[in-house]
C-alpha cells in the first residue's frame, strides 16, 4: 500500500508534511495527515514507508 485510500493521500504527501513540520510521533502524523483515522489499514504501511524513507534514521519515529 502506498497511499491512504480513506484520506486520499499518497504516502509521499505525508512524508512531505512530516519533513516540513518535523513530526516524529506517528499518532500526530496520522492526525495531521488524516491517514489511518478511519479504517487504519494503511497505518503499518505508512510507518514502514516513513522508516524506509529515512525518517527514522536521524530521529526515532514513535508510536503510542
Amino acid at each position: 500500500m502506498k497511499r491512504c485510500e480513506c484520506a486520499g493521500k499518497a504516502f509521499e504527501e505525508v512524508a512531505a508534511l512530516v519533513a516540513r513540520e518535523g513530526m516524529v510521533d506517528l499518532d500526530r502524523i496520522c492526525r495531521r495527515s488524516g491517514c489511518a483515522q478511519l479504517c487504519t489499514a494503511c497505518r503499518p504501511d505508512l510507518e514502514r514507508f516513513l522508516r524506509q524513507s529515512g525518517f527514522a534514521s536521524d530521529r526515532a519515529l514513535t508510536a503510542r
